[in-house]
């Protein structure tokens, strides 16, 4: 794959499913080179024979939904992401995928629509709650909803640095920074190498006037690896700072 040599890969993976045609693994790495060549239908298929061996495969939802988001211009493309889900109810890795690609398409009211209809037999998954509260707060428009959600979700599970960040972001945008500042240091401390966090973390201590701290977590942002809304604005941020 590394070397592009789409046949040579594909003649292997195909020899080794032909020896264990119920291996997940080796449909893996089929899905894999189908994916490296572009080829997202034939993808698609593969991946979805995984989830009949192991439904709960991470690495295999993570390459379909990116199979899903690779055809975003198909008119079809939101169809097949909603028979998938329609397939799976109550199932979390699949309520979460068809959450993620209706939001990457701008189907906001489609993510809003399949996390409320899970969170309606499963009302104390953390994650949805997450999921749901960021996106009520920062894509529809409703903080109060977002907030409200956002909490019930750390109750569910305090000790979660992603909805310690979730929340502190609400509150940021609700201008509420001593609760943002708050929030941001826990998620920061948890996960160093998770550069937006950083940089929210910098955000809140630039506004409640901690100026190194803010500036240390802009330079940390700004060196570790991933992209993420906002980055571009880091080297700003620490002008802002002054020396």
């Amino acid at each position: 794959l590394k070397e592009k040599n789409f046949a040579a890969a594909m003649q292997r993976v195909q020899k080794q499913i032909a020896k264990t045609p119920e291996s997940a693994v080796a449909r893996m790495l089929e899905a894999r080179v189908l994916s490296a060549e572009g080829r997202w239908d034939e993808a698609e298929s593969a991946l979805l024979k995984i989830l009949e061996l192991d439904s709960e495969s991470p690495a295999a939802y993570d390459l379909l939904a990116r199979t899903f988001l690779a055809r975003k211009d198909s008119p079809q493309i939101l169809a097949r992401v909603e028979n998938f889900a329609a397939k799976r109810p109550g199932e979390l890795r699949a309520v979460m995928l068809a959450g993620l690609v209706y939001a990457q398409l701008q189907q906001f009211e489609k993510a809003r629509e399949a996390y409320e209809k899970f969170l309606s037999s499963s009302p104390d998954s953390p994650v949805v709650l997450n999921n749901l509260a960021f996106l009520y707060a920062e894509n529809l428009n409703q903080s109060d909803r977002g907030l409200e959600l956002a909490r019930k979700a750390r109750k569910a599970d305090p000790k979660s640095a992603e909805i310690a960040d979730t929340l502190g972001w609400i509150f940021f945008k609700r201008k509420e920074y001593p609760e943002a500042f708050a929030l941001f240091k826990e998620s920061a401390t948890k996960l160093p190498g998770n550069a937006e966090v950083q940089y929210h973390l910098g955000l809140a201590a630039q506004k409640t006037g901690q100026t190194d701290l803010a500036r240390a977590a802009f330079q940390r942002a700004a060196q570790l690896p991933g992209d993420f809304p906002g980055k571009s604005e880091s080297p700003a941020r620490l002008a802002e700072l002054g020396p």
